[in-house]
């Protein structure tokens, strides 16, 4: 059950970054033609985009052009519908595509365009003087255990690595300045992720869902870190967030169950961290509270103002939490999936709580005052909730709880 919420809570996500979103609403202005086994459209100078192969698995060979129109763009995920063994050719004379041992590129601006899915090698080595891995390149490529890639390459698409369930071990090169979206989503064998000191921001969901990670480094060189970023990396138990920092977006670390520290550069100017806890510099913020962490009460710090979004996600081993009367703010997801915490006690102070808050949290009871805005929220959500009385030295009882 709690999977199923997950899932749809991270698809919901996906929506808004999938590497094809923006390039489907672009296409999505445009006309889309049918020649054979191939839907396209036309670009402003009249050549064509190919947006869809509709044919069987095989041979598939990229036309010259369609219709009269000199095939020039490839959608990245042109072939994403193809589960059997293929392979892709084009014509010597292609003026914008070329295949180098089936594997195809672009000519006019160096970019390795799509790996095949079912080739059965082990391992790869881009070719030198590539200068981008394109969005979907190596997706779904399973028999991938090791990819080379060479210091030519300057950019790593979104969605370039994902679900290839075989990759143990990438060594990205000191050229390469950025981790697009979802890269290595779903990379369920990867181990190790040696980020180079070149690398500045790591996307959305750039390693999310990666089992078997243990061993990540963020360079000094980065300054961000995307959503989900490192999202269910179950085999992670620590992280060091580095000073050159300035950004780490929303569930950035949440739901790691095996994660019990999160350090941060005593530099940093953003951030920082209390028994491992990472807040923001001020510590008005909760950012994240490891998942992995092994106590059960955690009493949270009275200077901190908002609690935020999955900041206790997938936390398993706590019970109980205190919220100070200096938090105004409970984010989006804060305490989703705390399958074990049986009380959260909310102040008069708390004026909002976003959605799924306290979503498949099965054993708990929100802890509330008479008439206040937290008992409200439980009351329109179904909550389980308790009227806090004071007088009360044991846990709420049954006979308090309210009926939302």
């Amino acid at each position: 059950m709690r999977k199923r919420f997950i899932a749809v809570f991270v698809a919901v996500m996906l929506l808004g970054c999938l590497p094809g979103a923006a390039e489907a609403e672009e296409a999505a202005a445009r006309e889309t033609l049918t020649s054979g086994d191939w839907e396209y459209s036309l670009l402003e100078d009249g050549s064509a985009d190919l947006v869809h192969y509709n044919g069987p698995a095989g041979d598939i060979v990229i036309p010259n052009e369609l219709d009269g129109h000199p095939v020039m763009g490839v959608s990245a995920n042109l072939f994403w519908n193809l589960s059997d063994h293929y392979t892709v050719a084009v014509s010597q004379s292609h003026p914008y595509l070329a295949t180098i041992d089936g594997v195809l590129f672009g000519k006019t601006d160096r970019k390795l365009i799509c790996y095949p899915s079912g080739r059965a090698a082990a391992s790869y080595e881009i070719p030198q003087g590539i200068l981008e891995i394109g969005n979907f390149a190596f997706c779904k490529c399973d028999n991938l255990t090791s990819v080379t890639i060479p210091d030519s390459v300057t950019s790593i698409g979104n969605f370039t690595f994902c679900r290839c369930d075989n990759l143990t071990s990438i060594t990205i090169p000191d050229s390469v300045t950025g981790i697009g979206e979802s890269a290595f989503l779903k990379c369920s064998n990867l181990t190790k992720a040696a980020i180079p000191n070149s690398v500045t921001s790591i996307g959305d969901l750039a390693f999310s869902e990666c089992g078997s990670l243990t061993d990540v480094t963020i360079p000094e060189s980065v300054t961000s870190i995307g959503r989900y970023a490192f999202y269910e990396c179950s085999s992670l138990m620590e992280m060091t967030i580095p000073n050159s920092v300035i950004s780490v977006e929303q569930y950035a670390f949440a739901d790691c169950s095996s994660l019990m520290q999160i350090f941060v550069s005593e530099d940093n100017l953003n951030y920082c961290q209390l028994d491992g806890i990472l807040f923001d510099r001020d510590m008005q913020t909760l950012i994240c509270y490891p998942a992995g962490k092994a106590q059960a009460q955690y009493n949270i710090p009275n200077c901190v103002t908002s609690i935020g979004y999955g900041a206790f996600m997938g936390c398993k081993n706590l019970k109980n939490v205190t919220i100070p009367d200096s938090v105004t703010n409970i984010g989006n997801g804060a305490f989703w999936g705390c399958r074990n915490l049986k009380d959260v006690i909310i102040p008069d102070s708390v004026t909002s709580i976003e959605e799924y808050a306290f979503s498949n949290c099965r054993n708990l009871t929100v802890v509330v005052n008479a008439g206040s805005y937290a008992e409200q929220y439980c009351r329109e959500n179904k909550c389980k909730y308790a009227i806090y009385d004071p007088n009360l030295e044991d846990a709420p009882t049954d006979w308090l709880t309210g009926t939302p």
